[in-house]
């Protein structure tokens, strides 16, 4: 017999879904221990829970330690319907081993994986001591460049050594970024969720398959990705363009960010259909409809300059790597 996990009905074997609410069943035999809950004191795998650190859609992190040599860790635990999705298992395991392919100081480190007697997925990974990005400019708002580049380079040394091991993160945004407090200078960004990464394809080595939209994050989603095309390195560089034109304006450099996707792509739909002629370039045709105006207002002519090459539609137009727009960063400063 197999049990839904949300209404409670349940089904012969040979049925896979519920007739009410369309949830995977869950096996009797696994829906036994669904009603565990991961409280302190909590053993998984050989570290003992502490406490909860946060929760997301995709799971709960909790705070623990090595009982015998006091090592603490945190813990992220895949949620339980999605741990019966194999689509959601397989990006889970490879957002670890994505990771740990890279083993890059200003990437979290991965070190245990497993599942939970409820089939649960789950891995251990270092334990940080400090706030989000997005929650740090919250609190702070919008950064002056001598603050601002030192933590965005930070993040691209992270995406090179990425993409040097044919790995592209594709949701890099703010709330993806962990800033460890740092005595002797800015906060070291820890660059964390890789769960939407993909490996460049061997036969293609500057593209891979364009990422279904139900993963993107529309805010710093480049074009390319709107349209459902390939993607590229060039992508993550869009997003780092997004992020760095954010923190030094304090704004969304794309207008009104509660539309989401729908504008958006109309926007982008907009730039193609834009005739590109007497030299105009589809930078241009972005700068047009998506309206960059506080940006050419409150960023000085060099700075604007580079923001606005990560911002080319084109990706072709684009740093070709994040370490190109390091380089012109540390020139910058």
């Amino acid at each position: 017999m197999a049990t839904c996990p949300t209404c409670r009905t349940k089904y012969d074997d040979a049925i896979e879904t519920c007739d009410s609410d369309g949830e995977t069943l869950v096996p009797d035999s696994v829906f036994a221990h669904l009603e565990t809950e991961i409280v302190p004191g909590t053993m998984i795998g050989e570290y003992r829970v502490e406490g909860k650190l946060g929760e997301g859609a995709f799971g709960v992190v909790f705070r623990a330690v090595h009982p015998m040599i006091g090592k603490a860790a945190a813990i992220k635990v895949l949620g339980r319907a999605l741990s019966y999705d194999p689509s959601m298992v397989s990006r889970f395991v490879a957002e670890a081993r994505a990771v740990n392919q890279i083993r890059h100081k200003n990437i979290i480190d991965v070190f245990g994986f497993g599942a939970l007697p409820d089939g649960r997925q789950y891995y251990a990974m270092e334990l940080l001591e400090g706030v989000t990005f997005d929650a740090y400019l919250k609190t702070h708002g919008r950064l002056p460049i001598e603050d601002a580049v030192p933590i965005l380079r930070g993040i691209a040394r992270a995406l090179d050594a990425a993409h040097a091991k044919g790995i592209y993160h594709r949701d890099l945004k703010p709330e993806n970024v962990f800033l460890v407090a740092n005595e002797d200078g800015p906060p070291e960004p820890k660059l964390l969720d890789f769960g939407t990464a993909r490996l460049i394809e061997q036969n293609s080595p500057s593209t891979t398959q364009p990422l279904t939209e139900p993963m993107l994050t529309p805010r710093y989603a480049s074009p390319e990705q709107l349209r459902n095309r390939p993607v590229a390195t060039t992508t993550d560089v869009f997003a780092l363009g997004v992020m760095l034109a954010e923190l030094l304006t304090g704004n969304w450099p794309f207008g009104d960010p509660s539309s989401k996707v729908d504008s958006f792509r109309r926007a982008v739909e907009d730039i193609e259909a834009t005739p590109i002629d007497g030299g105009a370039t589809e930078a241009h045709a972005l700068e047009c409809s998506l309206s960059l105006l506080k940006l050419r207002q409150l960023l000085s002519g060099d700075i604007k300059a580079i923001v606005s090459k990560c911002l080319e539609s084109n990706p072709e137009h684009r740093y070709k790597t994040v370490e190109e727009l390091s380089e012109d960063l540390r020139r910058f400063l």
